[in-house]
């Protein structure tokens, strides 16, 4: 969110660094740095990370950025030192790959009406994690997940968005270039399921042709709320060529299933994919 207000205020060649502040709160933290890194590397500016407590990082990551600067507009060549190198607080080891060609990288855009637990998918998918509780998303999260096919190693930067009219905005900014795109509405919410369509033409306005969409209809799990039946939204999506898959980001259901449909979609050759030294075959259920 800050990136685009950035981009809409300033102009678009100002040179942008992301810092993560706090480095020292090592058993607080939340966000590792390779997960910052990665969104840092998507966004195409560097990151390093701080701690303004104890003033690590904190002098060198303004040197750096100074001598940067100086590099790109007078075109003088100089040597900028790898900031991260130095940090006297050493970022969190991450279990994710990072060996992964360029053309392995797949950015993957999760979109809908606020409340219909886009980011319960997000998180159970690359987490295996649910919160009962709901929060909704401000602006644009961000994570990465790593699969494997054939020894091949893909990662997936995957995108949540607010679903609030308010954020509607950001989208045309976050949804450039990306490859897949996921649309969930609520079984148990008819609004949700109404907006479907708007959510569609956004796809259409701010990617190109070559995006593959999936319609996911969430929260399947609650079959005594539901007002959207299987056919319905079957029905639909059918008359816009695109895959649906039910799920429930609750008890599990199908959650993989719909990233790697979408994944299948992007990559036709491919007929299964291995999460966690599991095959996981590639189709979707009917029911």
């Amino acid at each position: 969110m800050w990136t685009h207000e950035i981009d809409n205020i300033i102009s678009t060649d100002l040179n942008k660094l992301l810092v993560g502040n706090k480095c020292d709160l090592t058993a607080e933290r939340v966000a590792d740095y390779a997960q910052a890194k990665d969104l840092a590397d998507s966004l195409s500016i560097p990151y390093v990370e701080t701690s303004a407590k104890n003033a690590s990082n904190v002098q060198e990551e303004f040197k750096a950025k100074i001598n940067y600067l100086i590099s790109t507009t007078s075109g003088i060549p100089i040597e900028i030192s790898d900031i991260s190198a130095k940090c006297s607080i050493k970022p969190l080891e991450t279990t994710i790959e990072t060996n992964v060609e360029d053309n392995r990288i797949f950015k993957l855009v999760v979109l809908g009406d606020s409340g219909v637990g886009k980011t319960s998918l997000f998180l159970r998918f690359a987490n295996d994690a649910f919160n009962d509780i709901f929060l909704p998303t401000v602006g644009v999260d961000f994570m990465n997940h790593v699969i494997k096919h054939n020894g091949t190693t893909t990662k997936l930067h995957i995108w949540d968005t607010a679903g609030q009219e308010r954020f509607r905005s950001l989208i045309s900014s976050y949804c450039r270039d990306f490859k897949g795109a996921i649309v969930v509405f609520d079984v148990t919410n008819l609004k949700s399921f109404e907006n479907v369509t708007r959510w569609l033409q956004e796809i259409d306005e701010n990617s190109n042709n070559d995006v593959k969409t999936l319609l996911v209809g969430n929260k399947c799990d609650l079959t005594l709320e539901r007002v959207i039946d299987h056919a319905q939204a079957k029905n639909l999506a059918d008359s816009l060529n695109i895959l649906y898959v039910e799920t429930s980001a609750k008890n599990t259901t199908n959650v993989e299933l719909a990233f790697m449909s979408l994944v299948s979609e992007i990559m036709p050759n491919q007929s299964s994919v291995k999460i966690d030294g599991t095959d996981i075959e590639i189709g979707l259920q009917e029911k």
